[in-house]
């Protein structure tokens, strides 16, 4: 399966706090920016821990590596278009929160670059459901072909 990694995250959030730093803003700035582009993998191990009702990392990241994201019923809040808009909206209220959403909005972009070079087939993200909404009209119609 083809996706970035966390430490690639972790790496790409690296270079954006230097770049920040070097266009002219604080360390504060850089690192909101820089927490926020990793941090919102946490959503990730929040939909683990939920489906499997396991705390155990190990077991999780193998989950990740291998099976995680082949269909639409993983569901990762913060990799949604109605959290980043709430971010946008949120980025109006000072710098702090504008370099948030900067920071969300890098590694939403690394994510749909992903799936626009891989292509629907080979990168399972995109059968991530990218929308609260998206997730739930395909829940409520997985629930009625079952029943």
């Amino acid at each position: 399966m083809i996706f970035l990694k966390f430490f690639e995250h972790v790496a790409l959030g690296i270079i954006g706090f230097a770049a920040i730093l070097l266009l002219g803003f604080s360390r504060t700035e850089a690192a909101v920016f820089a927490l926020a582009s990793i941090a919102i993998d946490i959503d990730h191990l929040a939909w683990y821990f939920w489906k499997f009702k396991s705390m155990d990392f190990l077991k999780a990241k193998r989950q990740f590596e291998n099976h995680e994201l082949r269909d639409f019923s993983v569901f990762k809040l913060f990799h949604t278009i109605e959290f980043w808009l709430f971010t946008l909206v949120l980025s109006i209220l000072g710098t702090a929160w504008f370099f948030l959403f900067l920071g969300i909005s890098f590694h939403l972009l690394l994510d749909f670059t992903q799936v626009q070079l891989y292509g629907r087939k080979k990168c399972a993200k995109a059968k991530r459901s990218w929308s609260i909404i998206g997730y739930l009209i395909k829940s409520k119609n997985k629930w009625k072909s079952t029943e």
